[in-house]
C-alpha cells in the first residue's frame, strides 16, 4: 500500500473583495502518495492554483482566508504551523514552481543568488558548495552560459529562460514534494520535454512526489499517475490517467478532451469548445457547478449538488448521470469535432490563391542589442519572410530564438538594425504622420505576457475601448456595447468591464489582451503566444474565433507559438526559427509530413500528445549540447553543436537557404 505524503481534507478557501466573497475552493479533499505524480486540470479560475498555494499558505491573507480544512504533510498539519516553522518547509521539503516567472522573480537580485536563497538558513554547507549546486541545477534545466546567467538579472532573460530559473529554484534542494503551477506554459516543446524528463528522473531517483497543475493534457498524459479534474472550486472527477482519458465519466472532462487541437485531426474541422463561461464564484450555483454549460443537464442538476460516485476504487465522479435512475448517455469521443469549414487557400504568391503581392515583406532584417561594452546580442540575424493577405504564417522555435523580437520589429515596437520591412509593398520606415497612424491601427499585436502588457490602473472597459476612441471607431455613447461585444467574443462578459487586470487569472488577462487587439479592426495581427496562458477549452474558443475572424474579415496572422499542435491546426505555412535565423519554411502539411532540417525533426518529436498510450510508445529524439550564446555565435551553422548530422563543413560555413521541393525551403548542407 502506498504511503501518503500529503493529505488535504475538506479545504474551503475564499477571498474577501469589494464585490463580495469569492468562494474559490469549496470542500476539496485529495491525497498525494510518496513518489506519485498527481495532475490537476481545469479551466482558468476553477481553483487549481488557489488549492496549490493553500498547501504552503502562499495566498495573501487578507483578503484570503480558509474557513475549513486540514493539510497534513508528513504527519503535521501545515494549517496550524507558525510562519517561522512553515518557512522551514517551504523550499526545503516542498518546492513550488509558479506560473508567472515575470512577477515571481525579484527584479533587484541576480538570478543565481535567488536560487541560492533556498539554502540561506543552512550552516552545514559552504558558499562554494551552494554555488556549485545552483550551477549544476541551472545546467540540468537547459540554461546555457550558466556562469554568465548566474550573474544576470531577470529582465536580461527571455520568458522561457526565466521559467527555467524558477524550476531550478524549486528543484535545487531536492524536496520530497514539488508543486508545479503551469511550469511549462512559457517553454518551447524541447525544453518542456527536458523539464518533464527531469521531473520524472527526480521522482525515480528520490521518490519525489509531484503535483502538476496544467491546462496541457499532453503533459498530463506523459507524466501523471493520477488526475484530478476541478471545476467551479470543486473536484468533479478523479482517476488514474488512463481512466480519465479512456473511460471519461464527467461531461466537463469530456469537453476538455474535445477542445484539444490534435496532430492527427483534420485541419478543416472546427474545434469543439465548451460553450459559456465558468460559474460566478461570488454566488456559486446551488446544484452542479457545470449544469449551465452541460449538454446533458437535467432538472436535478440545477437543484441539487451531485454526490460523488465511485466507479472503481481509483475512479470517482461527481455527476447526476451516474445515478441509477439517470438516462444513459454516450459522450462524443475526441476526434469527432464538428462540422468542416471547407478547404482553405494556401498562399505562396504568384498565382496561388490569386495573391500576387504579399501584405508584409521582411527583407534581410537584423535586430541586435548592445549588452555591455562591445558585446552584441544578435536576436534576429538576417531574416527574410513574406506573409500574404488572408493567410496564417506560423513561427516556431525554442525560447530565445528571436521569434518575439521579430514580431515586435514587424509591428515597429522595435526598430530594425538592418534590413527592410514593407507593408503593402511600401517600406514602413519614413511613413507620413497620417500613414503611420493608419499603420498602427491596421497592424496589431497580441502579447505573450498579459500581466505586464495591461495597464493596472485602467479598467477592462478603458483598456479595450481606448483604441476605438483614439481611432474614431466608437463614441462614448456606444462604447459599452462595443466593449461588451468584444468581451463576449473572447469568453468574458459585461460584468468584467469595471474590473482591473489584477482581479483576473492569467488566462482571463490574455483574453482581455486579445479583445484589445481586435478592437481597432486590424488587418494584420502578430499573435505572440496568444493561447499559451489559456486552458484548453478557452484555447478552442479563441482559435475558432481567430479563424472565423480571418474568414469574415480577411485578417492575416503571424502566429508565434511553442505549441506545435496549435500551430499545425491554425497555420497555412510554418517558418522554423533557430538562433535568429529561419532554418526551414514550408506549407504546414509538408512540414509535418516530411520535416527536413534536423532541428525541425527534433521539435516535432518533442510534442506532448494528449493520449497516454501514444505518449508511452512515442520515441523522442534526444538532443545533445545546449543552445549556443547569441552574443558570440560561431562562423558555421548555429545548430552544428547539437546536430547528429553535423560534418566538419557545418562548423566552418553558414548554410544557404535552398528549395528542396515546391514551396519548401531549408538551410542545411546535409539536406537536399
Amino acid at each position: 500500500m502506498s504511503e501518503k505524503l500529503l493529505e488535504v481534507k475538506n479545504l474551503t478557501y475564499s477571498f474577501n473583495t469589494y464585490g463580495g466573497t469569492v468562494k474559490a475552493v469549496r470542500d476539496v479533499s485529495f491525497s498525494v502518495n510518496k513518489g506519485e505524480i498527481l495532475g490537476i486540470v481545469g479551466e482558468s479560475g476553477c481553483g487549481k492554483s488557489v488549492t496549490a498555494q493553500s498547501i504552503l499558505r502562499l495566498n495573501p491573507e487578507p483578503p484570503g482566508f480558509s474557513s475549513k480544512g486540514e493539510i497534513i504533510f508528513d504527519g503535521q498539519d501545515l494549517m496550524k504551523l507558525s510562519i517561522k516553522d512553515l518557512r522551514k518547509v517551504r523550499g526545503r521539503e516542498i518546492g513550488f514552481i509558479f506560473q508567472d516567472p515575470m512577477t515571481s522573480l525579484n527584479p533587484t537580485m541576480k538570478v543565481g543568488d535567488q536560487i541560492a536563497e533556498v539554502f540561506h538558513s543552512r550552516t552545514d554547507i559552504s558558499k562554494r558548495e551552494i554555488k556549485n549546486k545552483v550551477i549544476e541545477m541551472m545546467k540540468r534545466v537547459g540554461i546555457s552560459d550558466v556562469e554568465k546567467r548566474y550573474n544576470q538579472y531577470p529582465h536580461e532573460l527571455s520568458g522561457g529562460m526565466k521559467q527555467r530559473i524558477m524550476i531550478a529554484m524549486a528543484l535545487v534542494s531536492r524536496p520530497s514534494l514539488i508543486i508545479c503551477d503551469e511550469p511549462t506554459t512559457s517553454l518551447d516543446v524541447t525544453i518542456e520535454a527536458q523539464i518533464l524528463d527531469l521531473l520524472l528522473e527526480l521522482r525515480n531517483e528520490l521518490d519525489t512526489a509531484i503535483i502538476m497543475i496544467t491546462h496541457d493534457l499532453g503533459v498530463i498524459a506523459k507524466i501523471c499517475d493520477r488526475v484530478l479534474v476541478m471545476y467551479g472550486g470543486k473536484i468533479v472527477e478523479e482517476g488514474m490517467v488512463d481512466e480519465i482519458f479512456y473511460e471519461t465519466a464527467h461531461p466537463y472532462t469530456n469537453g476538455l478532451l474535445n477542445s484539444i487541437a490534435r496532430l492527427d485531426m483534420d485541419k478543416n474541422n472546427v474545434l469543439t469548445p465548451i460553450e459559456g463561461t465558468p460559474p460566478d464564484l461570488f454566488s456559486p450555483p446551488k446544484g452542479c457547478p457545470f449544469a449551465a454549460r452541460c449538454e446533458y443537464c437535467m432538472d436535478v442538476c440545477n437543484a441539487f449538488p451531485p454526490k460523488t460516485y465511485s466507479l472503481v476504487d481509483s475512479h470517482m465522479v461527481a455527476c447526476h448521470l451516474k445515478h441509477e435512475y439517470a438516462p444513459e448517455v454516450e459522450f462524443k469521443k475526441p476526434g469527432k469535432r464538428g462540422a468542416e469549414t471547407g478547404s482553405r487557400a494556401v498562399y505562396y504568391g504568384g498565382s496561388a490563391g490569386g495573391k500576387e503581392e504579399p501584405l508584409i515583406t521582411v527583407e534581410g532584417v537584423k535586430r541586435y542589442f548592445k549588452i555591455s561594452g562591445k558585446a552584441v546580442l544578435k536576436a534576429v540575424d538576417g531574416v527574410s519572410l513574406k506573409v500574404y493577405k488572408g493567410e496564417t504564417l506560423g513561427l516556431v522555435g525554442e525560447s530565445g530564438c528571436g521569434k518575439s523580437t521579430l514580431g515586435r520589429t514587424i509591428t515597429r515596437l522595435l526598430a530594425p538594425t538592418e534590413g527592410r520591412i514593407l507593408y503593402k509593398n511600401k517600406e514602413i520606415h519614413g511613413l507620413s504622420a497620417e500613414e503611420e497612424n493608419l499603420f498602427h491601427q491596421k497592424i496589431q499585436m497580441i502579447f505573450q505576457n498579459p500581466y505586464s502588457s495591461l495597464n493596472p490602473r485602467m479598467t477592462v472597459k478603458e483598456i479595450v475601448g481606448e483604441g476605438m476612441l483614439l481611432h474614431g471607431l466608437a463614441t462614448d455613447a456606444i462604447l459599452d456595447d462595443k466593449v461588451e461585444e468584444l468581451l463576449n467574443r473572447v469568453g468574458l462578459g459585461k460584468e468584467h468591464m469595471s474590473r482591473f487586470s489584477h482581479e483576473f487569472s492569467g488566462g482571463q488577462r490574455q483574453r482581455i489582451g486579445i479583445a484589445r487587439a481586435l478592437s481597432v479592426n486590424p488587418e494584420f495581427i502578430v499573435c505572440d503566444e496568444p493561447v499559451s496562458a489559456l486552458d484548453v477549452s478557452i484555447q478552442a474558443q479563441v482559435i475558432n474565433m481567430l479563424k472565423k475572424l480571418q474568414e469574415d474579415m480577411g485578417l492575416t496572422y503571424l502566429f508565434i507559438a511553442h505549441d506545435l499542435s496549435v500551430v499545425r491546426y491554425i497555420s497555412d505555412r510554418i517558418a522554423v526559427m533557430y538562433m535568429g535565423h529561419i532554418v526551414e519554411e514550408a506549407p504546414t502539411e509538408a512540414l509535418f509530413a516530411g520535416p527536413q532540417h534536423p532541428y525541425t525533426k527534433l521539435l516535432l518529436s518533442a510534442i506532448p500528445i494528449a493520449d497516454p498510450e501514444v505518449t508511452r510508445n512515442k520515441k523522442r529524439i534526444e538532443i545533445k549540447g545546449e543552445v549556443p550564446s547569441p552574443i558570440n555565435p560561431g562562423p558555421g551553422c548555429l545548430f552544428a553543436d547539437r546536430c547528429p548530422l553535423a560534418t566538419e563543413r557545418c562548423f566552418k560555413e553558414r548554410p544557404e537557404r535552398k528549395m528542396v521541393e515546391e514551396h519548401h525551403y531549408v538551410s542545411c548542407f546535409e539536406v537536399g
